[in-house]
């Protein structure tokens, strides 16, 4: 095949020289100058004989630069190792037409390109057969080869039978092997008897058995099992019957283990003990001041099975007592006297829900919530500062004097007002001994019914030019309430005739006049 190989090469280069000049039947293209593929075959050697199948070959395509070394590696296979091989220089890769004469028109085309040949040989692998330290046999195989059977005999040994090797012969050469023979002894047979305590009292219970042989007359070699919780005691070995009669008992103590709380913080619980796999007694919940107890973490077994400390997990308590106390200043200004305490309840190392009250003349001043401790130690200490009032005093509507003070201090005295034709008959509402939150206060006052006005009687003169005379000896001086209207009246004279006039309110300092006036007829 190889030979053919170069034939086909040697050939194709003499008819390209050749038929340069005249057209060329074989087409020659892609004959790149900078890079070229090249193909790596890796054969492995056939498992019946030593050549290399085609079956077993594995062919890469790589790339390279024309007239450069390939860079051929070789592969992992397991139980093949790798034939030393030489790099070759990269070819450009020619592809070639080949005519047939059942299809000239349409040629096969084929690349031809540069090849590197890997060969891996079959590692070869021996399986070494031994009873104890000593070879009984090695038995060589390439890798995959069947195994032959028929080369390896039992072994024999005196008092003993062998009943087969330690593992499991493999059918075929995959690796290096150590077989080693597995002996029967002759010995007798005794029971070993593993024995626990029982949970509630000291006695012991048979939980599991296993028989040993080993040669008669000599001590049993009875062995303690590793059981959780148990600790195995001494064992008092026995002689070997050869009656197959000895029995060999393993007692096993229940390990004692302690549970310890950690009550953090709150009140003590005593630590419990008790036997493996016994129940835990119910334990007494612990009590801290300001906390709700939760459980303990880890939370507690069933049964004892370990040394274990156990920490009590609090709830902060809903209902913890806080205090709450009320301040309010003093008529002088000079502090701050309790007026009321309020005890309320919330959560522990949570913020407190104090409220201001209301207290009427007083306002409350900024205060800032406590952490509400768990002992109920907390205190909310809120201060009212008493409200400046101002008071206005009307006579009517209008402001007859205005006056400031701190709510409950002491009211000023006010003089008695005095108005020309009324008599004061108080305050609506009456005046406080100390302010409070009342800011009007409005005069009372009633009329007087004795209040003089006079009536004064004028007629006309002979020159009406000249206007009107009075008439002396006719004024009249009359009473009446102040701000009601006069009750005047015209007096009858002989040739004259009254003019028409209009009463008018009585002013209280008795200046009012009523004048009435008389023409000539």
């Amino acid at each position: 095949m190889r030979k053919s190989l170069l034939c086909i090469i040697f050939t194709i280069s003499f008819l390209m020289v050749f038929f340069t000049a005249c057209g060329n039947p074989l087409d020659v293209i892609n004959q790149e100058k900078q890079k070229a593929k090249y193909e790596v075959h890796h054969l492995r050697e056939n498992i019946n004989n030593e050549y290399f199948d085609e079956l077993e070959e594995e062919v890469e395509i790589l790339e390279g630069n024309v007239g450069e070394l390939t860079a051929a590696v070789t592969k992992e296979y397991p139980g093949f190792v790798a034939q030393y091989f030489q790099q070759k220089v990269i070819k450009p890769v020619v592809k070639v037409k080949e005519e047939t004469q059942e299809q000239e028109e349409e040629a096969a085309e084929r690349e031809i390109r540069t090849v590197v040949t890997i060969h891996y040989y079959r590692v070869k692998y021996k399986y070494t057969f031994k009873d104890g330290d000593t070879v009984l046999a090695v038995i060589k195989g390439k890798y995959e080869a069947d195994f032959p059977t028929t080369q390896i005999q039992n072994p024999t040994k005196e008092n003993s039978v062998f009943e087969n090797w330690d593992s499991a012969i493999p059918e075929k050469f995959t690796a290096d092997k150590t077989f080693t023979a597995v002996w029967r002894s002759s010995n007798a047979n005794y029971l070993v008897l593993h024995r626990k305590q029982n949970i509630n009292d000291n006695g012991y219970t048979v939980y599991e058995d296993e028989t040993k042989s080993a040669p008669a007359n000599r001590l049993t070699s009875a062995t303690a099992k590793t059981y959780t919780g148990f600790t195995a005691r001494d064992i008092e070995q026995q002689m070997i019957n050869e009656n197959g009669t000895t029995v060999v008992n393993v007692y096993y103590d229940r390990n004692v283990y302690t549970l310890s709380f950690n009550s953090n913080g709150g009140s003590s619980v005593a630590s419990v003990r008790g036997k493996y796999g016994a129940a835990v007694p119910s334990i007494t919940n612990p009590t801290k001041t300001g906390y709700v107890f939760n459980r303990w973490n880890p939370r507690l077994p069933e049964t004892f099975s370990a040394d274990s400390e156990y920490t009590a997990v609090w709830d902060p308590s809903t209902t913890t007592r806080f205090k709450v106390e009320h301040y309010l200043q003093s008529v002088n200004l000079a502090d701050y006297v309790l007026d009321e305490n309020q005890n309320l309840t919330g959560t522990t190392n949570e913020l407190t829900t104090a409220a201001a009250l209301e207290y009427e003349g007083f306002t409350a001043k900024n205060f800032s919530q406590v952490i509400i401790q768990p002992d109920g130690s907390s205190v909310v200490k809120i201060y009212y500062d008493r409200n400046l009032c101002e008071v206005t005093l009307y006579d009517g509507e209008t402001v007859y004097r205005t006056m400031r003070g701190r709510y409950g201090a002491a009211f000023p005295t006010v003089n008695t007002p005095i108005k020309t034709g009324y008599t004061f008959n108080g305050w609506t509402p009456s005046l406080p001994s100390t302010y409070t939150t009342q800011t009007e206060y409005h005069m009372n006052w009633s009329p007087r019914t004795d209040i003089v006005y006079k009536v004064e009687h004028y007629q006309q003169n002979l020159d009406p030019s000249t206007g009107y005379t009075k008439l002396i000896r006719d004024t009249q001086t009359l009473t009446g309430t102040t701000g009601t209207l006069t009750q005047a009246e015209a007096n009858e004279y002989e040739g004259f005739t009254v003019l028409e006039f209009d009463q008018v309110p009585i002013a209280g300092d008795g200046s009012t006049v009523v004048k009435i006036y008389y023409d000539r007829n």
